[in-house]
């Protein structure tokens, strides 16, 4: 790159550094595109579960402090599929379907930044604003509802380590255990003298 001093050599970052160097102009791109983001009609897909289907759900968690101190910043957006909003989605929550990774790049040059918007259409999407009630209300609460009438469901939580899956997992548990011996305490009162019975494998 020839003479350092009398020259203006290329800055050799990775993409970490860069994106941390070039953070305002970065996070300043992402704004923008928050602010000027018109909503674009994605897939109605039914809401309610059927035997055999599978949903997929994203939740968003807020950056940690640490990632804060270390000039990290937000670069995921939970976009609203549609204005609606519906009862069984709980205390109004909005029906969010999409997720957009804003990926700052830097051109070969390395000089001048670009932004790509990666978008990513789910069954639901919870911003970081969304409270584990909510969360379970909309992902679990119908799989524990077809559990207690004899069907078959499952959760699975997938993510990077230290992305949220212990915290809202936990949050699960609690909340369906407490949902399942609920319901199976009024199914007691009907069908006694035969009580329903619980087992875990």
């Amino acid at each position: 790159m020839g003479n350092a001093e009398s020259s203006n050599p290329l800055k050799n970052l990775d993409k970490r550094t860069a994106r941390r160097e070039y953070r305002e102009a970065f996070s300043a791109a992402i704004v923008s595109y928050r602010e000027n983001y018109v909503n674009k009609k994605v897939s109605e897909k039914n809401e309610e579960w059927q035997d055999g289907s599978i949903q997929v759900f994203v939740r968003k968690r807020p950056l940690f402090k640490h990632e804060v101190d270390n000039f990290e910043f937000d670069v995921v957006t939970a976009c609203p599929g549609n204005n609606r909003r519906t009862k069984k989605e709980g205390v109004g929550y909005p029906n969010m379907k999409k997720v957009v990774v804003h990926d700052a790049r830097m051109h070969t040059d390395m000089i001048r930044q670009f932004m790509n918007h990666n978008e990513f259409e789910f069954d639901r999407v919870f911003d970081e604003s969304a409270d584990n009630d909510t969360v379970y209300a909309c992902a679990a609460r119908p799989l524990v509802d077809i559990a207690v009438k004899g069907g078959f469901s499952t959760c699975m939580v997938y993510g990077q380590t230290g992305s949220g899956k212990t915290f809202t997992m936990k949050s699960i548990y609690d909340s369906a255990a407490r949902d399942v011996f609920a319901q199976l305490e009024r199914a007691t009162q009907r069908f006694s003298p035969t009580p329903p019975s619980v087992s875990v494998s």
